[in-house]
């Protein structure tokens, strides 16, 4: 029936926006904060200080980035191509004048700001007509657990800042502690990991 059928469309969405949610905001926030260390590792300590900044702003451009295309794609597979094509220009259009504003005064951090807020407005237009359609978005609880994580992961990182190589260590370790947490919060469970799995499989296979 439809109701039967809405409702599993309903949990398909609040899974996949769990989904996005555990993979991106930890790593943003981790990457956020060890920003001039990583530069510092991958390009040398002369380029750490000036891009620190913008990789920071560009961590998070690069998450919205991926909401963004997750919601499209839902709006699209509903059968809304044509609103997708409409909000991604009005994204561009964002961009190019947020960009046109910011990149003269802040150069590459400007243009990893006009990203930023471009995308954040494209996923509240493309939240709102998904929430309008499907009157289901994602679980609130669950997002705020996992920011909660990641700021704890962002905390640690900064009190704690790894250099040179040792920050790959960093990262491992941290990656580690946010699995604990979010297992502790129930966030995370073995039936997400046999799903993980799973999939991997299935990537094998083909």
């Amino acid at each position: 029936t439809f109701i039967v059928h809405l409702k599993q469309t309903q949990n398909y969405i609040k899974k996949s926006f769990r989904f996005a949610f555990l993979l991106l905001f930890p790593l943003a926030f981790v990457i956020s904060a060890s920003s001039q260390e990583l530069l510092a590792l991958v390009y040398g300590l002369d380029y750490s200080f000036a891009g620190s900044l913008a990789l920071s702003a560009l961590v998070f451009a690069a998450s919205f980035y991926s909401l963004f295309l997750l919601m499209t794609t839902l709006l699209s597979a509903s059968g809304n191509p044509v609103k997708s094509f409409i909000i991604s220009l009005i994204v561009l259009i964002f961009v190019f004048l947020t960009g046109f504003y910011l990149i003269p005064l802040h150069g590459i951090f400007g243009m990893a700001i006009a990203m930023f807020v471009s995308l954040l407005v494209g996923c509240l237009i493309a939240g709102f007509s998904i929430l309008k359609k499907f009157r289901v978005l994602f679980d609130a609880v669950a997002l705020l657990k996992i920011l909660v994580v990641s700021i704890i992961l962002y905390v640690i990182s900064r009190l704690i800042p790894f250099t040179g190589f040792w920050l790959v260590l960093e990262y491992f370790i941290l990656f580690i502690v946010a699995l604990i947490l979010l297992f502790l919060i129930k966030e995370l469970t073995l039936q997400d990991i046999l799903l993980i799995k799973k999939m991997c499989n299935f990537k094998k296979i083909l």
